[in-house]
């Protein structure tokens, strides 16, 4: 089975230090928070990474988890966005020129 990939975003900016703390995580910092994504193929793996977050003193404020069946083998999402009908294409009538 193929691992899910998890997406936590931790209050504050982390350094190198901490980040050499979870070298299975890629951490991209944005101030106010660090959002750190990996992937895991077990429940113990993530208790392991939430454990050792909670251990370096990072706050998570936010958890998203991405089942891995939701990707194809290519890494796209398998659910596709709708294509809009051709109606939903016109634009609205202009309330100015249009009728009352």
């Amino acid at each position: 089975m193929a691992p899910d990939v998890y997406e936590f975003r931790v209050a504050g900016l982390i350094g190198p230090v901490l980040r050499s703390a979870l070298p299975e995580l890629v951490a991209i910092a944005a101030a106010p928070s660090t959002t750190l994504t990996g992937r895991t193929s077990t429940p113990d793996a993530l208790d392991d990474i939430l454990r050792r977050l909670r251990n370096q003193g990072l706050t998570t404020t936010f958890i998203l988890i991405t089942r891995h069946d939701r990707w194809n083998r290519h890494g796209h999402p398998r659910v596709r966005a709708e294509r809009p009908s051709p109606e939903e294409w016109k634009a609205p009538p202009d309330p100015l020129t249009g009728p009352l």
